[in-house]
């Protein structure tokens, strides 16, 4: 009997099949790199792109605001008082001198006619004095005057005595020249006395009469305080304007100081835009500007702009270089102010939070539209609407805009 002989397999036909699934997988794996199989897939409606373009660009700050009056006249009562009659409504056009409220004010009639009556006996007190002064001073210049006469008559007979005295035979006595002469004297001291008392009574009737003049004087103007708050109860518009905020009633009371409507000039306006307080460091003063309200637009330039910084934005007031009737106060409006202009340069439309002047790393499509490819692109300034481009980018590449999250930084992503 034949022996049968076993023959050993070779290790290719016993492993074959797992040599098989090797070669198998490395060609998958070598394929799968040369697909687009793993890569991100965006659907075209769901982006939204941009061309790069070169050309002048024009550095803007955007902000909105309102229109403010230059100047606003309060329109305040002076005194206290109840509401009789409104006389106009918010809105109403008015000019200086225009009756606006009218109110009334018992008890400040009452002190107007006290302070009438407080005057008027300070000027009869001030008559009744100057008259018994005035009566005192006549009677002391008539004894001025008497004294003055007798010391001319005595000293006349004095000088005509000491004539005889100087004769070498004087006909008359030493006795008799002496009290004539110490008559005259006692006579002329009589009547620089009475001189001076005149000149004193003067002084004194003066400093009294003063002090009821100021009495006088203080009485009128407490009666003149007191008419112009009585006339102030009928209230007056002081300027030509627009009144607003006009809101009292009759018979409402009003306390001292309180608003009862503004006037405002519809021609002396400005605008007052909040913007962004990061773009502070781009604004100047005559950095010119256009505001823009209902699709109609005016120029302007910048005359003032706010250092406080509130919240997140700053005030810069717009001077209106043209007339705008359609412009009102308080009416709310959009503006640009144009801080520079570049006269040649790449930029693109910008993409949500971008930062200005900085490097970051966006999708561009490749020439077939099919792919885009992750690149690094230097962003310089950012306007309204667009950014400039200073170095990635070429002109008329076109950019993936929309945030793409979900890519993870792909190096490639596909469009469908």
């Amino acid at each position: 009997m034949d022996k049968q002989i076993e023959r050993k397999q070779s290790w290719v036909l016993k492993y074959k099949w797992v040599v098989l699934g090797a070669v198998l997988l490395i060609v998958i794996l070598f394929g799968y790199s040369f697909s687009d199989i793993g890569n991100l897939r965006v659907a075209s409606e769901d982006i939204r792109t941009g061309v790069v373009k070169k050309g002048a660009f024009t550095v803007q700050v955007l902000g909105n605001g309102t229109v403010v009056p230059n100047d606003i006249d309060l329109v305040i009562p002076r005194t206290v008082g109840d509401v009789v009659e409104v006389h106009v409504k918010s809105g109403d056009y008015v000019t200086p001198g225009q009756l606006l409220f009218t109110l009334t004010n018992e008890e400040l009639k009452v002190e107007l006619s006290a302070q009438s009556l407080e005057l008027a006996e300070s000027n009869a007190t001030l008559a009744s004095r100057s008259f018994e002064l005035d009566e005192q001073l006549t009677k002391l210049e008539f004894e001025e005057v008497r004294l003055e006469s007798e010391f001319r008559i005595v000293d006349e007979k004095y000088q005509a005595l000491r004539k005889l005295m100087n004769l070498d035979v004087p006909p008359i006595s030493a006795l008799d020249y002496s009290q004539a002469k110490i008559r005259a004297e006692q006579f002329r001291k009589q009547w620089k006395l009475a001189v001076q008392q005149v000149e004193n009574f003067k002084q004194k009737r003066d400093a009294q009469l003063e002090q009821y003049r100021v009495n006088v004087t203080v009485a009128e103007k407490r009666l003149e305080n007191i008419r112009q708050k009585v006339d102030s109860l009928s209230l007056k518009a002081k300027k030509e304007g627009v009144i607003q905020e006009v809101e009292i009633k009759p018979g409402q009371r009003l306390n001292l100081g309180q608003v009862l409507g503004k006037i405002v000039s519809s021609n002396d306006i400005f605008v007052r835009l909040k913007v962004p307080a990061i773009k502070s460091d781009k604004l100047e003063v005559n950095q010119n500007a256009v505001i823009e309200s209902n699709g109609r637009k005016i120029q302007g330039k910048v005359i003032r702009i706010d250092p406080n910084v509130v919240g997140a934005s700053l005030s810069v007031d717009i001077a209106l270089e043209q007339e705008a009737p359609f412009l009102k106060t308080n009416m709310y409006v959009s503006g640009e102010i144009k801080v520079f202009n570049i006269e040649e340069t790449l930029f693109v439309e910008k993409m949500s939070s971008l930062v200005e002047n900085s490097s970051t790393k966006i999708y561009v499509f490749g020439e077939s539209k099919k792919f885009a490819y992750l690149k690094e692109v230097q962003f310089g300034e950012i306007s309204n609407r667009y950014v400039q481009i200073k170095a990635g980018l070429e002109e008329g590449q076109e950019i993936i805009l929309t945030d793409l999250d979900d890519a993870r930084g792909a190096e490639k992503i596909i469009i469908e």
